[in-house]
């Protein structure tokens, strides 16, 4: 008997086997693997992390779709606001992705460090040392936001 419940445990250990393909550096395994947890069971996690593997091909474009996707299935999860913002930046499309980090400040840190990392890019320090400040505030345990922030700080100073 094919249950939901049994749907989302298979597409579960798909996306499980896909994330360790992905660290050990096999893509095209992790991206088989994602697209299998995805028609087994879509979930904003698997196009998500479908969408990171196509980052790291440089497929932007395609990274930013599956975002979308992750989206429209689960619009509380901040992940895929985040990534929508990296992706954009790497594009060098800087304006466009702050409205995509900011709105994924509810659910890391991350969209901070990227904003200070668009800051920084486009030389404003004052608000770069803001938003790793921001970062730091939270996530304290963030080595990247303190280590910035403290090269910041003597910078302006």
């Amino acid at each position: 008997m094919d249950t939901i419940k049994n749907r989302q445990e298979k597409a579960s250990a798909l996306l499980y086997k896909g994330y360790q393909a992905q660290r050990q550096g096999d893509l095209g395994d992790a991206m088989r693997l994602y697209q299998e947890s995805i028609q087994i069971y879509p979930t904003a996690e698997a196009h998500t992390s479908l969408g990171w593997t196509y980052n790291f091909l440089h497929r932007y474009e395609d990274a930013i779709e599956e975002c979308r996707t992750a989206i429209a299935l689960n619009p509380e999860f901040g992940n895929p606001y985040n990534d929508i913002g990296l992706y954009l930046m790497k594009m060098g499309k800087l304006d466009d992705a702050v409205p995509w980090l900011e709105h994924a400040i509810e659910a890391t840190h991350y969209p901070y460090l990227n904003l200070g990392r668009i800051a920084l890019a486009k030389g404003d320090l004052l608000q770069a040392a803001r938003e790793f400040g921001r970062a730091l505030a939270a996530e304290p345990r963030s080595l990247t936001a303190r280590r910035t922030l403290a090269a910041l700080s003597a910078q302006l100073n």
